[in-house]
């Protein structure tokens, strides 16, 4: 070994401070590359086992600030270890539950970490109580730090993301002897050993194994730095004072968080002693060497069991007593390699000794002590390497490369094996399923294990697959309560809650402060219609989660069922502060205005939770619902319309879209929405209501009775489909009676003027336009000059869009009796609609000739000139006054009229005029919706200062 040379120069100093950083980096960049490298499958690794209720459902990780009274809320996780909270609670606030973001942090602190321990034992080998050179000293660094953070144990560190405070405890344990060492070679060590102490107080927030941290530095102080206790506390004894004090923040923690630590499992354990639990950890330490050496079953959860044989206890015992044995006489012999043994056995002692965990075995505890493992392995390589090669002798350049070559070769061989199998053990975490059913193959005995697996099942909807792992979770462990719980959220999702309600009761009653399992039995009971009895539930989940909005919104739910509005709102409203921006919970508050009549509110959350969630199908659906409700149809449409695009599957946006069209008056497309919506859900005999409804209105009366006869049938007590269905008989009755009788009349004179017009008035009641058109043609073949049959005709003809033969027949109707004003009227009806303006100008013009005070053609007239597709036929001034005359005439109360008087100001291009003048005309009443919503898009457009046109005639 070539001890260090002292710089006999400044130039020499300066030039050996250069080589120093310029290693330094390389370092870190190695570090750096082949942690990112080894490390790159693991970013899309879901949150799993403790990350999904420390961290999804945890509300201290939902907010930074103030960060102190979040985790001292109740039922919030963190209070014993709010640093490491903290920095969950940043990626929260940084990316929500993004897990690339927390699994980029974690990757940084375990960068971090190594990097800490490569300078470590650069600083330590290179120091003068071993004094290697400093190339020696940095490769042994270097291969210390690269085989302890490439190996797969630390991927329960590193890639289960809520290990994190494992990772993060470890770095600030590092950081922690780092400042010291850094310390004792600085000009400004006073400031070193105050981050020292500062680290070490954080690590101690983080968790409870940084207890060891003061004395493990003490340790090491006295084999690599002080001469003598005496020295040793003389001058570091303020030090060690100040690092002593850190254990004040752990035990100030631990006696305020007593309940968490009782609710977690440590030391408060029901079914392990320290007996028991001392008794077993041997074989657990005996297992964490075997895996640190040859990691190839590692495990996410073990479930180990407590030893209770003598072949159990005995022989671990006696090996792991003898390696405390061979460390205490190391510490004594070679104070290095004692060091190092000690660091192992006392930094796993808070968790591997007699102090009960629930748990007696996690791979994650290993985080630290593997860093002495692999030291001690990379020194008693290179120690057996240098007596191999000085045996070897030789001083050729091949010896030397070879001398030189071989230890990096071995290195990075070890290395390069350790990267590849974390990165297969990384593959284990790409999803809950993936790493349960991992779990589950290595430790077919533990019940949680199996349970993991089911609740990966359940959320991917395998709802049988994950019956059966639940169940062999109870077989083995009856008293399971989780398993229990999770079987009744199958259930639930089933719709069996009678079956849900008896597993959550059997949860509770295993573990009566079990959680969330209130919440999710007062679920079933609402579903069951005993909303007293969900009541209570909710009640008891806002004991277990009084600062969690879920339990308050379910109750205020719960309340608005039973028509309680006071303290319906009251919780509802306490849910919205407690979570203002979830679009579920004050959707959830607007449906509970709506059942009490407000809708204005009602509007309003569901228009905020629309902005918080654009894509929210409940918030678009019950706002939708509201509009319609509020006498709104054509903007319900429009919400049904959102809903059928992101939820296209929606049979109840097609109903309600249904509803709204026929609110409209409508039918056709009412009965086009509840014929889709009966193709999505066939046994809603609700539908089939409806649409015989909309097929009642439109006189077809055949397919109307069909339905309400299928409605009854998949519903034989629908009172309303069963009198519907009467009237429908009743009034087809009549109708045929009354065809009867005016073709009994035809029969007997065939030229009963009276029976023809009679029997085609029967058939438009009945939606029979064709027959109509057929008994006036009659007539008008028996009397050439009926100008009432060619009226009657054409306006049927109109009806039917046959817009040529309506305009023939109206003719016909003039040339009889020229004064008939309402035929010029009709006729500029069908010849604006076929695109000859000037011709339905004229008309309108002869209509008002013979009559004066003929407003609908003064708003016809005014209509053509305000809004006509061709530029030549608009004149804005007349309009106005045509459509003025028309107002006057109808003493400003007829919708269209007004309306159109906006759109001649439109025209003319005073679009203040026309909005005000379309304001008004909203306001009027009129029975036909469709020229409503037609109207405010008309509104719309004023608004937006730009006139109507028409479309152009087809």
């Amino acid at each position: 070994m070539k001890r260090v040379s002292h710089p006999t120069s400044e130039t020499s100093a300066a030039s050996t401070a250069s080589n120093s950083q310029r290693w330094q980096w390389i370092a870190l960049l190695l570090l750096g590359a082949i942690g990112v490298a080894i490390y790159h499958n693991s970013f899309a690794a879901p949150l799993v086992f403790d990350g999904e209720s420390h961290i999804l459902r945890n509300p201290a990780v939902r907010q930074v600030w103030p960060w102190l009274s979040s985790w001292r809320a109740d039922h919030a996780d963190g209070g014993n270890r709010p640093v490491g909270f903290l920095t969950f609670a940043l990626n929260h606030a940084w990316g929500g539950y993004n897990v690339r973001g927390y699994h980029a942090v974690n990757l940084l602190i375990h960068l971090a970490a190594a990097w800490l321990l490569f300078d470590i034992a650069r600083r330590t080998l290179s120091g003068s109580r071993v004094a290697f050179d400093g190339l020696a000293a940095w490769g042994m660094a270097l291969a210390i730090a690269l085989v302890w953070m490439a190996h797969p144990l630390q991927t329960s560190s590193v890639t289960y993301v809520y290990q994190r405070l494992e990772a993060l405890m470890g770095l600030f344990y590092l950081a922690t002897l780092w400042c010291f060492v850094k310390a004792l070679r600085s000009p400004r060590r006073g400031w070193w050993f105050a981050a020292s102490v500062a680290c070490c107080a954080l690590g101690m927030a983080t968790k409870e194994v940084m207890v060891t941290a003061p004395v493990i530095v003490l340790w090491y102080d006295r084999v690599f730095a002080a001469r003598s206790w005496r020295e040793l506390f003389r001058e570091r004894g303020k030090y060690y004072l100040a690092l002593a004090g850190s254990w004040a923040v752990l035990a100030w923690l631990m006696l305020t968080n007593g309940d968490e630590y009782s609710a977690s499992g440590v030391l408060v354990v029901d079914r392990v002693t320290p007996l028991g639990y001392a008794s077993s950890e041997p074989a657990v330490i005996l297992h964490y060497l075997r895996l640190a050496f040859w990691p190839d079953q590692l495990c996410l959860d073990y479930g180990w069991p407590v030893a209770t044989e003598p072949a159990q206890i005995v022989p671990p015992a006696l090996v792991i007593g003898t390696l405390v044995a061979l460390t205490a006489w190391a510490a004594y012999r070679w104070p290095a390699c004692g060091f190092l043994g000690g660091c192992f056995f006392l930094i796993l002692a808070p968790t591997s000794s007699v102090a009960p965990l629930a748990d007696l075995a996690f791979e994650h505890r290993m985080y630290l002590p593997l860093a002495a493992v692999a030291a001690l392995v990379v020194l008693g390589g290179h120690a057996v390497w240098r007596r191999v090669s000085n045996l070897r002798g030789g001083g050729t350049r091949a010896d030397r490369i070879l001398r030189m070559g071989a230890p990096v070769a071995a290195v990075s061989a070890v290395v390069a094996t350790l990267g590849y199998f974390t990165v297969l053990r990384n593959d284990d975490y790409r999803t809950d399923f993936s790493i349960w059913q991992d779990t589950v193959q290595k430790r077919p005995q533990n019940a949680r294990a199996y349970n993991g697996l089911g609740g990966a099942l359940l959320d991917s909807g395998d709802l049988a697959r994950a019956f059966d792992e639940f169940k062999r979770a109870i077989d083995l462990d009856p008293g399971y309560a989780n398993a229990w719980f999770n079987l009744g959220v199958i259930a639930a999702r089933q719709g069996e809650h009678a079956r849900a309600i008896k597993d959550f009761s059997h949860a509770i009653d295993l573990m009566i402060d079990f959680p969330r399992v209130y919440a999710a039995r007062g679920k079933s009971f609402a579903e069951l219609g005993q909303h007293e009895r969900a009541v209570a539930d909710f009640a008891k989940a806002i004991q277990q989660f009084p600062n969690e909005a879920e339990p308050y919104y379910l109750r205020g739910t719960e309340y608005a069922a039973l028509g309680r509005e006071a303290p319906s709102m009251v919780d509802l409203n306490h849910a919205v502060e407690l979570a203002p921006r979830n679009p579920r919970i004050l959707t959830g508050r607007g449906i509970a205005y709506q059942r009490f009549s407000k809708v204005d509110h009602a509007l309003a959350d569901f228009d905020r939770a629309i902005e918080l969630a654009p894509r929210f199908v409940d918030a678009y659906y019950h706002r939708a619902l509201a509009q319609a409700a509020a006498g709104k149809p054509d903007l319900a449409i429009d919400g049904f319309t959102k809903v059928i695009e992101l939820a296209p599957g929606s049979a109840p946006a097609y109903s309600n879209r249904g509803a709204a069209h026929a609110q409209m008056q409508d039918y056709a497309r009412a009965v086009q929405d509840y014929s889709r919506a009966i193709e999505l859900d066939p046994h809603d005999p609700r539908i089939y209501f409806n649409r015989a409804s909309a097929y009642a209105r439109q006189s077809k009366f055949d397919e109307a009775t069909q339905d309400y006869e299928r409605a009854l049938e998949l519903k034989p007590d629908y009172a309303e489909a069963r009198r519907n269905l009467d009237l429908v008989h009743d009034l087809v009755s009549r109708f045929q009676t009354a065809l009867d009788r005016y073709s009994q009349a035809i029969e007997h004179d065939p030229r009963d003027r009276a029976a023809y017009l009679g029997r085609a008035d029967t058939y438009v009641q009945m939606g029979q336009r064709e027959r109509a058109i057929e008994d006036l043609t009659k007539l008008i073949e028996l009397d050439p000059a009926d100008v009432e049959a060619y009226n009657s005709r054409g306006n049927l003809q109109a009806l039917s869009s046959n817009a040529e033969s309506a305009e023939a027949d109206y003719g016909k109707v003039i040339e009889l009796k020229p004064d008939f004003a309402a035929a010029y009227y009709n006729r500029a009806v069908v010849r604006n609609a076929r695109g000859r303006y000037p011709q339905a100008i004229a008309d309108c013009d002869k209509a008002i000739q013979l009559e004066p005070k003929y407003a609908a053609a003064y708003r016809n007239r005014a209509r053509i000139e305000s809004t006509c597709p061709e530029a030549a036929m608009r004149n804005g001034a007349q309009a106005v006054a045509d459509a003025t005359r028309a107002c006057e005439l109808t003493e400003w109360k007829v919708m269209a009229c007004v309306d159109t008087l906006a759109a001649a100001y439109a025209e003319q291009g005073d679009f203040r005029a026309a909005v005000d003048w379309q304001t008004k005309a909203l306001a009027l009443q009129t029975g036909d919706d469709s020229f409503r919503r037609a109207a405010d898009e008309r509104l719309q457009l004023y608004r937006a200062k730009k006139p109507y046109r028409e479309p152009p005639a087809k």
